[in-house]
């Protein structure tokens, strides 16, 4: 097998080595099999086994293994910590390595050599004089527990010894006190117990040959502990145990655990979790191998964020990170508002019963009056944590996209007894998201309430108000479906009237400005930020309003080469640094982007999504930052290694933005508006749900035509087709095998779509869509940024065509290579100030020249034009 190895910015091939645990021939062949219908699986879905294989040897990365119940994480040259629920069994776990005859040892750290990770293994070799140690980390998917393996391949015999620092401890806020550990000799390992016996804990280490006996006495003790692991089968497992009434352990308990590391029970069931998962989801596929990996660990992702607590339930945690200097591993707590972000990226890939328990775990938590919660602690249950902690309902902006995921996830499940049964919640949810509303009609933050801003509070906002009108009109789509007539009307009427009262409150005329919100003293905070991405689709600003702002926000000022800053460079209260302040958010960026499609504007929406990519290789492999700086390529000092609404956000803006994918199966209606690349020649959407069928999107794209290929496994859907075709399509024309589509043309200022309305049978069937003429424009994509380095490649403000002149905004940086190139079969007859080259039959390389060479390394704007021959004669 090959898999991917990444290291020093360049992805390089190389030889997969097998795990050489001792296992029976059987277990053998059984593992084999399910590592090739695995990899069948992969190669179905565009992207093989080798390719979700990750390997770097940077030691400074955040790595991490996930079950359901269990999770281990830490810096690869570091100590690892072990959770299972709420439940904190060890921090600082480690290897150290002794040469037979030797009494010096080495370090994981001094001898860290190479680090792998798949979806459900992370691996780690250690290399020293004359031996090498593989250690392979890994949890079955329903169980507490985490098993760790090592391989010796040695001239001279190693002995292995784990560090660890025994803590069955919960997660802060939360605490246990007294704590006890002691070695058991007939089961080979500690056994972590305190006075309740609630709560306990095991390392399991089968024929250990030496452990640290723990010590009672007067002076200060080092809690840390260590065991050397049997050499003929060095593993050891950590896992939570239940409540222990005796001082013996049950045998049938460790039984369990000792029967799991010694089989390949965990390993088979960790290759069909995800085996199942990429068979059930739905799947794009590209021509860009590093971008379908980074879109299936995105789903990967999402899965391992799906995490249970035995007294909570199971959700959508926020994230995974270290504890740092205390016991929270952020941002392993649940967030409704996370979750909720969660559940629209699950919806888009269909996985409707993830969505359907992701509101049922949030509304479980609704408080009374309707109110929907912010955060819980994994550790919640053992404290009172709604009245002694300022965490749960503290913010106002919950409610209203509570009430749109559920109406999401209706319109895409057709499921109405769900909808049903969570109907009191969804009513008492409106009533107070209505109980919240001005003389205006426009939503308060009650005090001691916080909005989305919670480093400045304010009295309302432009997102919370946007919030409004949208759950108006999807409480009152939900309200027809209950039969609720009456108060579907009314809520539409409130949302008539926000609509009208938005831009009144929320744009300053004199400074021709939107407005972000206002203090709580009532003055005007002037939106200098993102704030009207959450408008955009809206559309309760005026068309040359959200022109102006998309400007903006397309420039260098907000764009670098990794995302899109929280706040231009140059304003008031720019920091590069700052949390929210100018640092870049992979989930911000994945929204302006998808707000930009929406606006049809594809060449600058796919520059900024596409820039989202070298964020799953730059710290915790396959995994999503929340925070960069906004000055150079770096995480910012705040931010969690693996946070759940990135994923999510880059998820959903590829199904909803980048393909313009959605779905209401109450009608039967799939709209279907790709905005693909004129380099992508083959894409595919496999799997997507509607209703009972399965439907596959093949696309086939050239200069001149767009085919695609629809493979429908159930009952006729109807679809409304609206592919973006090149700037200056003519004669366009439409067609199923000989049969001719009636089609017509929508032309926007930056792209141009064709629309139909086609009935999609059972079995196959093909649209193609032909014209002449058109112009597409291949912008730079920096897949590869430099850790450390500022932004400097060419930024694509604006483009549009009027008549035979191709007109074009460019943010750019002087000595750098900026160049864009024109695919067309149209000639060029005058590109001022451009370097011109023809580089095949039908495509243009233009350079971009700066105004005036710099070396400061500071943007320029450039407006340029395109003259392309006036000839009518046709084009080929």
């Amino acid at each position: 097998m090959l898999c991917l190895k990444i290291g020093a910015h360049r992805l390089e091939i190389v030889r997969m080595r097998q795990n050489t645990l001792q296992v029976a021939a059987g277990a053998r062949a059984l593992r084999i099999i399910a590592a090739l219908l695995f990899l069948l699986v992969f190669v179905r879905s565009g992207i093989a086994q080798s390719e979700m294989r990750l390997r770097f040897s940077a030691a400074n990365r955040f790595v991490s293994v996930h079950g359901r119940r269990a999770w281990a994480g830490g810096y690869a040259n570091g100590g690892l910590e072990i959770w299972a629920g709420a439940l904190q069994i060890a921090s600082d776990v480690r290897p150290e390595f002794r040469r037979e005859g030797d009494i010096s040892t080495f370090t994981a750290a001094s001898t860290l050599s190479d680090v792998a990770v798949t979806p459900d293994q992370l691996s780690r070799t250690y290399t020293g004089p004359d031996f090498a140690v593989h250690e392979d980390i890994r949890v079955a998917p329903e169980e507490a527990a985490i098993l760790i393996g090592f391989t010796v391949r040695a001239v001279t015999p190693v002995q292995i010894v784990v560090r660890f620092r025994p803590s069955l401890n919960l997660m802060w806020p939360a605490a246990i006190g007294g704590q006890t550990t002691r070695w058991d000799n007939a089961h080979s390992a500690y056994i972590l117990t305190e006075p309740t016996r609630e709560f306990g804990a095991v390392v399991l280490a089968p024929g250990a040959s030496a452990h640290d006996e723990p010590l009672n006495n007067t002076k200060r003790w080092n809690p840390e502990l260590a065991i050397a692991l049997d050499p003929r089968t060095p593993q050891i497992l950590f896992a939570s145990i239940s409540s222990i009434p005796a001082e013996t352990l049950s045998d049938g308990e460790l039984s369990s655990l000792n029967d799991l590391l010694a089989s390949d029970a965990g390993e088979q069931q960790s290759v069909a979790r995800y085996r199942d998962l990429f068979a059930s989801n739905a799947q794009i596929e590209t021509p860009e191998p590093d971008l379908n990996r980074a879109l299936a660990w995105a789903q990967v992702d999402l899965d391992q964020d799906w995490f249970c607590n035995e007294r909570l339930g199971c959700g959508f945690v926020a994230g995974f990170g270290p504890s740092r200097q205390s016991r929270r591993p952020q941002y392993a707590w649940y967030f409704a508002g996370d979750g909720m972000v969660a559940l629209r990226a699950v919806l888009d890939e269909g996985d409707f019963a993830r969505a359907r328990d992701e509101l049922k775990f949030i509304s479980k938590y609704q408080n009374q009056d309707g109110m929907i919660w912010h955060e819980l602690s994994l550790s919640a249950p053992y404290l009172d944590w709604q009245n002694k902690y300022p965490y749960m309902f503290v913010h106002a902006d919950l409610t209203y996209p509570y009430i749109s995921s559920v109406a999401d996830y209706v319109r895409r499940s057709n499921d109405l007894e769900f909808l049903s049964q969570l109907w009191p919640s969804v009513q008492k949810a409106f009533t107070y998201g209505a109980s919240l509303l001005g003389s205006d009609k426009l939503p308060r933050i009650p005090a001691g309430k916080l909005g989305a801003d919670e480093q400045n509070p304010l009295t309302d906002d432009l997102g919370l108000s946007a919030a409004w009108i949208l759950a108006c009109e999807d409480y009152a789509f939900l309200s027809d479906l209950m039969g609720e007539k009456a108060d579907g009307s009314n809520a539409m009427s409130l949302a008539t009237v926000a609509r009208a009262a938005f831009p009144l409150r929320y744009w300053n005329s004199r400074e021709n400005t939107s407005i972000h919100g206002y203090s709580r003293d009532g003055t005007a905070i002037p939106d200098h930020g993102l704030s009207v991405v959450e408008t955009a689709e809206l559309h309760v600003f005026s068309e040359s309003r959200i022109h102006q702002m998309l400007e903006q926000i397309a420039s260098w000022r907000f764009q670098t080469d990794w995302g899109t800053r929280s706040l231009p460079v140059g304003d008031a209260d720019y920091n590069p640094t700052g949390y929210v302040q100018g640092s870049v958010s992979a989930m911000h960026t994945a929204s302006v982007a998808r707000a930009f499609w929406a606006e049809h504007r594809p060449e600058t929406a796919f520059q900024i999504w596409h820039s989202l990519i070298p964020w799953f290789w730059l710290d915790s492999p396959g995994h999503m930052h929340e925070l960069l700086q906004g000055s150079v390529y770096v995480p910012q000092s705040e931010s969690v290694p693996e946070q759940t609404w990135s994923s999510a956000a880059f998820l959903s803006a590829a199904w909803e933005g980048l393909f313009g994918l959605a779905i209401n199966t109450n009608t039967g209606l799939v709209t279907l508006a790709p905005h693909l690349p004129a380099t992508w020649h083959q894409t595919t959407l496999r799997n997507v749900p509607v209703r009972k069928a399965r439907l596959t999107f093949s696309f086939e794209q050239s200069l001149d035509r767009l085919t695609c290929h629809i493979e429908n496994s159930g009952e006729s859907v109807h679809l409304l087709y609206s592919p973006a075709l090149a700037l200056g399509a003519r004669e366009v024309t439409a067609r199923n095998g000989k049969q001719m589509l009636p089609v017509r043309i929508v032309m926007n200022e930056q792209d141009l779509h064709a629309v139909l309305n086609v009935e999609i049978p059972h079995g196959a069937y093909d649209i193609t869509v032909s014209y002449k003429g058109g112009i597409s424009l291949i912008t730079p994509n920096n897949t590869d940024p430099i850790v450390g380095e500022p932004s400097s490649s060419l930024k694509l403000t604006s483009i549009a065509l009027e008549g035979n002149v191709l007109h074009l905004g460019v943010d750019l940086v002087g000595e750098q290579n900026n160049k864009l190139e024109v695919i067309t079969h149209r000639n060029i007859n005058n590109a001022s100030n451009l370097l011109l080259s023809k580089i095949s039959p039908d495509t243009y390389e233009i350079s971009v020249q700066p105004l005036s060479p710099k070396s400061d390394s500071k943007y320029q704007h450039k407006e340029l034009e395109i003259r392309f021959d006036s000839t009518k004669k046709p084009y080929r």
